[in-house]
């Protein structure tokens, strides 16, 4: 089982910027990605001038990132990104760490309903 939670909900546009930073940081994860997703990052990470920090335009890439970058990892299980339809929280992880997510998420909404 493997996840890590990146964000607990709504992703501010220095959110996507930090997770994309951490992402550059790790060089074996920059080597996995296609050309386009290299680019994607590129994009979220690139200055800017503009008042809105071109906000739509990196939240576009950040969307397809988030849509098409999977890992796998040594026993070919794909790791990728997953983000709770209840929660709105975003996480990185296996079949296992979305299945211990989902689990987790039940029993906080569980717990949070039975008051």
């Amino acid at each position: 089982m493997f996840f890590i939670e990146l964000d607990e909900g709504q992703a501010s546009l220095a959110d996507i910027q930090r997770i994309s930073q951490h992402i550059t940081e790790h060089r074996q994860l920059v080597s996995l990605m296609t050309p386009n997703q290299a680019e994607d990052l590129s994009t979220i990470l690139a200055p800017t001038l503009r008042a809105d920090h071109d906000e739509d335009n990196k939240r576009e890439h950040w969307q397809r990132l988030l849509k098409e970058f999977v890992i796998h990892d040594a026993k070919g299980e794909p790791i990728r990104f997953y983000r709770e339809p209840r929660t709105g929280r975003l996480y990185f992880a296996n079949q296992q760490g979305i299945d211990a997510v989902i689990q987790q998420t039940d029993a906080e909404l569980d717990s949070t309903t039975s008051r």
